[in-house]
C-alpha cells in the first residue's frame, strides 16, 4: 500500500532545478513541505480549519465532488422544486439543501445531529446567505417534532441518501425505515427524491479480492490446515457475511447478468421489520466464481444514480465501479469452476430490523 501527501503549497519547477523537500513530525503524525530558500521557519503542522476533512471521510469528499452524480440530483430536484415546496433532508452533511434554495424553494429543513456536520453545513449556509430559508435542526429523525418544522407540512423529503455510520450497501433499508417514521409531519401529496431504491447484486470473479477469505493451504512446505481451520471458524463467528470494499480497487469480471434482490418505492410507507427474499439468477459466462458483488441505485423518473458499476454490465468483461462508494462483497467458499446452462446463483436474504443476512450458493440447474 502507498500513500499520498498533498503539499500545502503548488511549485512550479523545470529540468535541472534543485528543490528542498522538508520532512517534519511531532510525536503523532508527519508533514511536509517546500519552503522558499529565503523562508528558515519551520512550517507548522496543518490543521483543517473548514470541517470538511474532519467530518468526511475522503470517498464522501470525492462522492460531493463527483459533477456527473451532482448534475443528477439537481435534474431530479429542478423536476419537483417550486416556491411552495417546504423540504426536510435526512442525510449527513450533505449539499442538496443548498441546490433546493438555490433552485427557489420556500424553506428546507435539514436534520444535521452530528456537531461537525451542523457547524460545516451552517458556514456553507452562511456563506451563501441562506439564513432565512434553510434551518438546520440538530435532532435525530425519531426526536424530530413539529415546532421544530414550525409547524409546516414537509412536501419534498430529500436524501442522497447517505449516513455517516453506513457503510455496506444498507442506507436503501435505513431510509426506507426512516421514510416511514416521518410520515407523520409529511404532507399527503410529498415527493421523495430518490422516489425508488433498488438492492442489487452480480456474481464476479475477483483476480485477487478473494484471497483474502482463501485458506493457506501450505507454505515453503508448512502445512498449514490447522491455522486454516482456525481462521475459517474465526471467520464464521466473527466476520459479517457482506464485506465492504471499494471494488474499484479490485479487478473483477462478471459471470452472471446483474439482478434486483429488492425494489422500493419511497413514496409510500411501506417499510417490514422483517422478511424474506430468495430465488435464482443462471450463470452466463464461464470462469471461477468466487464472490457476489452489490451495491444500491436510486432513481427519481428517468434519472438514476448509483454507488456501483458505472457502465452497463458486460459478462465475461471487466466492472467499472464507482469510486466514491463502497459496494458489498458476498464472498463464495470454496470458489467454484462455473459453466453456462450447467450452473445458477441462487440466493436468500432474510431482512431484520437490528440485522440482514446474505446466503449465496453456486448450484447445478
Amino acid at each position: 500500500m502507498q500513500a499520498i501527501y498533498y503539499l500545502p503549497d503548488v511549485v512550479s519547477v523545470s529540468a535541472g532545478d534543485k528543490i528542498t523537500l522538508t520532512a517534519y513530525h511531532d510525536e503523532y503524525s508527519l508533514w511536509f513541505a517546500i519552503p522558499k530558500a529565503s523562508n528558515k521557519m519551520v512550517t507548522e503542522s496543518p490543521t483543517c480549519n473548514c470541517l470538511v476533512h474532519v467530518a468526511d471521510s475522503h470517498a464522501r469528499i470525492g462522492m460531493k465532488n463527483d459533477t456527473d452524480r451532482n448534475t443528477k440530483f439537481i435534474t431530479m430536484l429542478k423536476e419537483v422544486i417550486t416556491p411552495s415546496s417546504v423540504c426536510l433532508c435526512i442525510s449527513d452533511g450533505s449539499l442538496l439543501p443548498l441546490i433546493a434554495a438555490k433552485l427557489g424553494a420556500e424553506k428546507i429543513f435539514t436534520l444535521e445531529p452530528n456537531h461537525f456536520h451542523h457547524n460545516m453545513i451552517k458556514s456553507y449556509v452562511d456563506e451563501n446567505n441562506e439564513n432565512d430559508v434553510i434551518k438546520i435542526i440538530s435532532k435525530e429523525p425519531a426526536d424530530l417534532s413539529e415546532e421544530d418544522l414550525e409547524m409546516r407540512k414537509v412536501n419534498v423529503l430529500l436524501t442522497e441518501p447517505y449516513f455517516v455510520d453506513s457503510v455496506r450497501p444498507w442506507e436503501l433499508f435505513r431510509f426506507w425505515h426512516l421514510r416511514t417514521l416521518l410520515d407523520p409531519f409529511l404532507s399527503s401529496d410529498v415527493l421523495v427524491i430518490p422516489q425508488c431504491g433498488k438492492l442489487k447484486a452480480v456474481a464476479v470473479s475477483f483476480e485477487d479480492l478473494w484471497k483474502i477469505r482463501a485458506p493457506v493451504k501450505n507454505a515453503e512446505g508448512f502445512n498449514l490446515s490447522r491455522f486454516d481451520e482456525m481462521i475459517q471458524r474465526a471467520i464464521s463467528i466473527a466476520d459479517a457475511s457482506v464485506e465492504a470494499h471499494p471494488l474499484w480497487e479490485y479487478p473483477c469480471k462478471a459471470i452472471s447478468e446483474d439482478f434486483n434482490l429488492l425494489e422500493f418505492d419511497f413514496s409510500k410507507t411501506t417499510f417490514k421489520e422483517t422478511f424474506e427474499v430468495e430465488g435464482e439468477i443462471p450463470i452466463s459466462s464461464s470462469g471461477t466464481c468466487n464472490a457476489v458483488a452489490l451495491w444500491t441505485d436510486y432513481s427519481f423518473q428517468n434519472t438514476e444514480v448509483t454507488t456501483g458499476p458505472i457502465q452497463p454490465i458486460v459478462t465475461n468483461q471487466p466492472i467499472k465501479w464507482s469510486m466514491n462508494s463502497q459496494q458489498g462483497v458476498y464472498f463464495i467458499h470454496p470458489p467454484k469452476e462455473v459453466i453456462p446452462d450447467k450452473h445458477r446463483l441462487d440466493y436468500k436474504m432474510k431482512f431484520n430490523i437490528s440485522d440482514t443476512t446474505f446466503i449465496f450458493s453456486i448450484e447445478e440447474r
